[in-house]
């Protein structure tokens, strides 16, 4: 099996967080859009629910006409919602998420305020109670679905419920004056609620936001090698175990890198500790750039030891690229005066792969992998030896 086995799986052990879940802002807009099939359905059943009401009570032409802007803004609806769930929420920025949310809920509001309007100039006064209510009614399981848009939910419910009460201030007499100043007191007491709502659900979302990213920073830490930056022991013996499954479940190969300092004891004895710190990071920076594929991981084994993770790689690509990485190193020319064979900083690699041997465990590839180290270092060190089983 070849680099494609792997897809585009990263061994990486940074959080692999979906760059849209980084702004809280973007888990609001994800509610308001899940919300939408059920602010479609609460439309279109009492829109129904008035065609019906006052199907013998008002013209044919305005309830058509009312009808229809209803259903036309539910199809609005329903086709944005379609298109968050084919694309999520990264077609587009915020800000236009926003603006379109807070476009439709206004035109939605203004339907359903004209319809008042409307309703109330034609409709006999014992059938405008029933409107009031219907009115309260829809702007208060609005407050439910779509108080994560503050301005959106303020621009719906003043759409809707103002013309109601104008209509019943100018031509309700002394008691339309008091309906309408209930009216507003209701406008005024919802737009309350919600932003209460909201700032509940913005602080929980904010909560779960800073919870994930302290998780992913801690996963970061206890997989990091706090030296060098690359992945520690822990992540690559969790990393080798997976890699152990695919192959025996499907036959996915790879090869696994010991690369180890040569007389890295005697560069430290020489230089210091804080020269020795350095030289590692250099090591684990220049195995970064030659190890880049995606799926390929870098990690420290211990001490001056580096193991690397080559997925979907047979043993020829990987002697390849394995010297290309030794040569790297060797063309660092990084003084080491007191090195057994050279004059400079280098490395010994031994590779154990899965083309040719099966292993049990990974315990059994890592010392295959030792062996074929240790035969580099016997060999005269600065060499890139593969094991033979």
């Amino acid at each position: 099996m070849n680099d494609a086995g792997m897809g585009s799986k990263s061994l990486s052990p940074e959080p692999q967080a979906p760059a849209d879940q980084e702004d809280p802002g973007f888990t609001l807009l994800e509610a308001l859009y899940e919300h939408f099939p059920i602010i479609a359905l609460g439309n279109a059943v009492l829109a129904a629910a008035n065609l019906v009401a006052y199907f013998s009570k008002l013209p044919f032409g305005g309830l058509a006409t009312y009808a229809c802007s209803v259903f036309f803004v539910i199809g609005l609806r329903l086709l944005l919602f379609r298109n968050y769930r084919r694309s999520s929420v990264s077609r587009w920025s915020l800000a236009q998420h926003s603006l379109i949310i807070q476009l439709l809920s206004f035109a939605n509001g203004v339907v359903w305020g004209s319809w008042a309007w409307y309703a109330s100039t034609l409709l006999p006064a014992e059938d405008l109670l029933a409107m009031v209510v219907v009115q309260a009614g829809i702007c208060a399981g609005v407050v439910s679905t779509s108080s994560a848009s503050r301005l959106g939910l303020a621009l719906f419910v003043v759409a809707a419920l103002a013309p109601l009460s104008v209509h019943q201030f100018v031509y309700g007499g002394s008691g339309g004056a008091i309906v309408a100043s209930v009216i507003v007191l209701y406008l005024l007491l919802v737009v309350a609620a919600s932003n209460r709502i909201y700032k509940t659900i913005h602080n929980s979302i904010e909560l779960a936001h800073k919870n994930r990213t302290l998780a992913d920073q801690l996963y970061h830490y206890s997989n990091t090698d706090g030296l060098t930056g690359i992945a520690n022991r822990r992540f690559l013996d969790t990393s080798l175990e997976t890699m152990m499954g695919l192959h025996s479940r499907h036959g996915l190969e790879f090869s696994l890198l010991l690369i180890d300092a040569d007389d890295f004891k005697t560069y430290n004895d020489s230089k210091g500790h804080l020269a020795g710190d350095e030289c590692l990071k250099t090591v684990a920076e220049t195995a970064q750039a030659v190890f880049a594929r995606k799926e390929d991981l870098v990690a420290r084994y211990g001490g001056e030891e580096f193991a690397v993770l080559l997925p979907g790689m047979d043993a020829a690509k990987a002697m390849e690229i394995a010297e290309t990485f030794r040569q790297r190193i060797w063309d660092l020319n990084l003084p080491h005066e007191r090195s057994t064979n050279h004059a400079r900083v280098t490395v010994s690699i031994g590779i154990a792969d899965t083309g040719d041997e099966h292993y049990a465990t990974p315990e059994l590839l890592i010392a295959s992998a030792d062996r074929a180290l240790y035969g580099a270092k016997r060999n005269g060190k600065n060499q890139v030896r593969r094991s033979r089983g």
